[in-house]
């Protein structure tokens, strides 16, 4: 327990993300590997079944102190974390003898489940004993299924990938598999197995040329290809020995958030990868991406979750076509190749799609009843897959440059984000773009919004996760925007200082604040909200800069905003 509370606090204050590489490779490496095995069960966020809250263990302090729940929670408003508050409160010398993770876990944290309430304090109260301040804190985390490592998981991957010299996407692989923390399992995780690994490793995410300008009339190439994109998440579907997988461009494996488009990638012929968009797709337009990320955070898709959020995966390009990589292949034969591939999909899919059995699923990989269409929709196929889950991407010529911002500028019509853009002449763009894609997007609106209220980390006081802005809606100020943290640091710091420093009201892990600081905020488009009394939400809401020496009455009106687009 000494060498993970070393790396926590090593990992809070490193200066970058390969120091944290480099702190998680040494900590991984250095512990036995059944600690390892149950390290990366907490660092996946993977819970304990302890069936113990938070109430039982304020009633282990209150009974210990005599300290009475008011003060408990007056203690907890100064520290502004429930699981450090109670381990700072426990009276005990601590860490007098050091103790293994897998020790910690395995003696008192699984048994935990099966115990009565009596027994459960006792063991709890032994286990603090055993353990300093710190490593209570982290202890009181795994008990109560809130623990959070300073480290995205794709360090963690990468560090992996470091000790075991496999790639980071065959670690991402192997980590989503249904598997129990061990030594052998350890090991086994860090050891290659080139058949499969092959198979299933995504081909290399050209990342796209971002503009918000079309080219110039002299920068114009006829005859350039383009596409409407939409909000979605970029995605490969891999068809290679029979075995099929969907990657995202972060390297995260898809194949149980999507089973119907594994249903779909099965039907590929083998040593196909195609590339495309995943998208939210109802009535013939696209929803926001907040419906398609809903899809990511359920661990296995069920019948309700594929019908209330349908997905598209859009092609617009293939990488791989019989084993052969074309991805140097200039775009126009690329194209033909993608409509011949997709022609064939379309005719097994029309043979094929609505029988309930899927081939080409490894076992090894994924257990196979996970993805038998019979069991995840449990209704009749002919009335569940349908239409079909995969598409070719709609492009059209533009031979000038007229041609090509007017397709721009009706991208809002369409509910799209913008215009995936490739020269059928692979030299169309610089030396560097040639042969990439390049995606422009309208000329972003922009408003002026006030903070409204901020959504904090479960546990954690201090930490916020995103904030809501609002703009006027006759004399009320009513939220039309939510921030996430895909911002810089020091945007989100100064905005939490502002939140701790003028509270309004407390809700759970929501803090409403003063209608006092206005932000402008840029978006890309607007959707009807029905959670909303604006009726409106701003997709791709990004903060701009901080707007002082006005009033917040100088804040964008909800109409002023639709008369925007």
């Amino acid at each position: 327990m000494q060498r993970l509370q070393q790396l926590i606090e090593n990992l809070d204050t490193a200066a970058n993300d390969a120091f944290k590489v480099q702190e998680l490779k040494s900590y991984l490496s250095s512990i036995p590997p059944e600690d390892a095995a149950w390290a990366l069960f907490f660092f996946e966020n993977r819970r304990l079944k302890t069936k113990t809250g938070l109430k039982l263990l304020k009633e282990i302090i209150e009974s210990q102190t005599c300290f009475p729940d008011w003060v408990i929670k007056a203690c907890n408003e100064r520290v502004k974390d429930t699981p450090e508050t109670l381990a700072l409160l426990f009276e005990s010398k601590g860490g007098r003898c050091e103790i293994s993770l897998s020790t910690l876990v395995i003696q008192f944290l699984q048994p935990l489940s099966g115990f009565t309430r009596l027994s459960k304090k006792e063991t709890i109260r032994c286990a603090w004993e055993m353990l300093s301040t710190t490593q209570r804190v982290l202890f009181n985390k795994m008990v109560l299924g809130g623990f959070q490592l300073g480290a995205q998981k794709s360090l963690i991957h990468e560090a992996l990938s470091k000790i075991s010299g496999i790639p980071r996407s065959v670690i991402s692989r192997r980590l989503i598999e249904d598997w129990q923390p061990s030594a052998t399992w350890f090991q086994s995780l860090i050891e290659p197995d080139p058949e499969i690994d092959t198979a299933m490793t995504p081909c290399h995410f050209e990342p796209f040329v971002v503009s918000e300008k079309p080219p110039g009339k002299s920068d114009f190439t006829p005859g350039l290809e383009a596409a409407f994109a939409f909000d979605g998440i970029r995605a490969q579907g891999i068809r290679r020995r029979e075995v099929s997988t969907i990657w995202s461009e972060e390297l995260i494996p898809l194949n149980l958030c999507f089973p119907e488009l594994i249903r779909g990638i099965s039907l590929l012929p083998s040593g196909t990868v195609l590339e495309g968009l995943i998208v939210a797709w109802d009535d013939d337009l696209p929803p926001p991406r907040e419906n398609v990320q809903k899809r990511l955070k359920v661990k296995t898709a069920t019948q309700k979750t594929i019908q209330s959020t349908p997905v598209q995966f859009i092609v617009f390009d293939i990488i791989e076509r019989h084993g052969i990589n074309l991805s140097n292949c200039p775009f126009a034969q690329r194209r033909v190749e993608m409509k011949e591939v997709m022609d064939e999909w379309s005719h097994q899919w029309s043979i094929h799609g609505n029988k309930s059995e899927i081939e080409g699923v490894n076992p090894d990989f994924f257990q196979q009843e996970m993805f038998d269409m019979s069991t995840v929709l449990k209704t009749e196929p002919e009335k569940s897959i349908s239409p079909p889950p995969m598409s070719l991407s709609r492009f059209f010529k533009c031979n000038n440059w007229a041609s090509l911002e007017g397709r721009l500028n009706i991208c809002r019509d369409k509910h799209a984000t913008g215009l995936l853009c490739m020269p059928v002449d692979p030299k169309g763009y610089t030396h560097s773009d040639e042969n990439r894609w390049r995606l422009l997007k309208p000329a972003s609106c922009r408003a002026r919004l006030v903070l409204l209220s901020a959504e904090r980390l479960p546990g954690n006081q201090t930490h916020f996760i995103r904030f809501t802005f609002g703009a006027w809606l006759n004399d009320s100020l009513v939220s039309v925007a939510v921030i996430d943290n895909q911002h810089s640091k020091k945007d989100f710091e100064s905005l939490g200082e502002f939140v701790l420093e003028n509270p309004l009201q407390k809700q759970g892990n929501n803090c409403q604040v003063k209608p006092e600081l206005i932000y402008e905020i840029s978006f890309e488009d607007i959707y009807e909200s029905s959670r909303s009394k604006s009726g409106i939400r701003l997709n791709n809401a990004r903060l701009c800069k901080r707007l002082t020496g006005i009033g917040i009455k100088q804040a964008s009106t909800v109409e002023e905003i639709k008369s925007l687009i």
